[in-house]
């Protein structure tokens, strides 16, 4: 005699509870007034330093007028 046996019935499975986090109801915090501006961070650098450091770039003869004054300015810069 075979014996019945009756299927198992699957249980569903309680459902997640999803954490949230609460919305920022705050503002932004802004930035240290301790904080250097970015504009100071950059070296003073004359008109006249530019364009003698144009002159040695010209020297060796990687750029045109424009490509030197540009390079120079960079190079003095620190940009």
């Amino acid at each position: 005699m075979a014996s019945k046996i009756a299927p198992k019935t699957r249980v569903a499975a309680p459902a997640q509870v999803v954490k949230t986090t609460p919305a920022r109801n705050t503002p932004i915090p802004k930035v240290a007034a301790t904080a250097a501006p970015m504009a100071s961070t950059r070296k003073a650098v004359s008109h006249e330093m530019i364009a003698k450091r144009a002159f040695e770039i010209s020297l060796s003869g990687k750029f045109d007028e424009t490509g030197n004054w540009l390079a120079a300015e960079r190079e003095l810069k620190g940009l």
